[in-house]
């Protein structure tokens, strides 16, 4: 389920001591709709989530995302790649393994549905839930222990910087 939101056009000041109710009421979500609509979309995705046999999870995308960070990596490491001083290979090859599984993994998911085999869609749900669970740091990143997923953790360095 995919929801087209532009965050961008939203104004909202930084996080404050005047963060309250009343700010909300009055300037930050008047009639509080978009309270009301975010608490119905995760109304919908917790049902989706509970009733669907398959995760609606898309690995493949994943490796898309892999290849174009790749391609990143490859201009700003420009100069360390030409002198020899950097190698990328095994990065890509990780990269290239990674995107067959995807690949097989869809075509297991597309199988199971066809089928309609519950052991197989257990079998590919558990493999979904193993995938996203690798993401994740047990006791969190030095200094910011509450982040555990890496993809976030991502994100906020990028804010640092």
């Amino acid at each position: 389920m995919y929801i087209p939101i532009n965050l961008s056009s939203i104004s909202y000041h930084y996080h404050s001591n005047y963060d309250d109710f009343a700010w909300m009421q009055r300037y930050g979500d008047p009639g509080f709709k978009n309270h009301v609509a975010i608490g119905q979309y995760l109304a919908v995705l917790a049902y989706r989530l509970s009733t669907e046999s398959l995760l609606p999870y898309n690995a493949t995308a994943f490796s898309e995302a892999m290849y174009q960070y790749f391609a990143d990596l490859q201009v700003v490491a420009g100069l360390a790649l030409t002198n020899g001083s950097l190698d990328l290979h095994p990065l890509q090859d990780a990269i290239e393994k990674f995107d067959k599984s995807a690949d097989e993994l869809t075509r297991l998911t597309k199988l199971a549905i066809k089928l309609n085999d519950g052991h197989l869609k257990t079998v590919i749900n558990h493999k979904l839930r193993d995938f996203e669970r690798g993401f994740t740091s047990q006791g969190g990143f030095p200094g910011r222990e509450f982040y555990k997923h890496r993809r976030f953790f991502l994100q906020y360095l990028q804010y640092l910087s």
